[in-house]
């Protein structure tokens, strides 16, 4: 039983063989990197700094190679989302999860802050908007275990080559 994966056996059809070569070729094509650094004049961002900490952490993880230009919008979004998360985190900083509240006849009980609320809901509106760019834990595994595990993948430059192998040779 061949147990490598289907991307990696070499076809004993010609014919099939060169389909999936070229597939292969489509996809590196499809994966190059984009400029997400360039927010459209049109599009609202809350906090410009909160984005491009984004993409460049995103570019230095290498975990952003597969979005391409239309997903600004959605970083935008992620972006807008995680400063609001950060807006509520003051708010109940500054006013704890709890408050009191008086009623007409002057009783009082303590409820929970409405930003608590608040806070919930963005964080789950952060992870369906995460899981749908596929930088979740369990998304980019599985975008990795589809696309990424080919050898045939993986582009070095000269520099990049010389750069791998002396990182490679401080470890030992």
């Amino acid at each position: 039983m061949n147990r490598k994966a289907p991307h990696l056996r070499k076809d004993s059809n010609a014919y099939r063989q060169k389909k999936n070569e070229e597939a292969k070729q489509s996809m590196k094509d499809n994966f190059v990197p984009n400029d997400l650094m360039n927010i459209p004049n049109y599009a609202f961002v809350r906090n410009e700094e909160i984005y491009k900490s984004l993409i460049q952490n995103l570019t230095e993880l290498g975990i952003g190679i597969h979005l391409k230009s239309i997903d600004i919008y959605s970083l935008i979004e992620l972006a807008n989302t995680i400063d609001l998360l950060i807006e509520i985190g003051k708010e109940l900083k500054e006013y704890g999860i709890s408050q009191v509240s008086t009623s007409r006849d002057g009783s009082s009980r303590v409820v929970a802050s409405p930003h608590v609320q608040m806070r919930n809901t963005t964080l789950n509106q952060l992870q369906t908007q995460m899981k749908n760019l596929q930088l979740t834990p369990e998304a980019r595994q599985q975008l990795t275990e589809s696309v990424l595990n080919d050898a045939d993948m993986a582009t070095f430059s000269d520099d990049e080559d010389d750069e791998l192998i002396n990182n490679i040779m401080k470890r030992f």
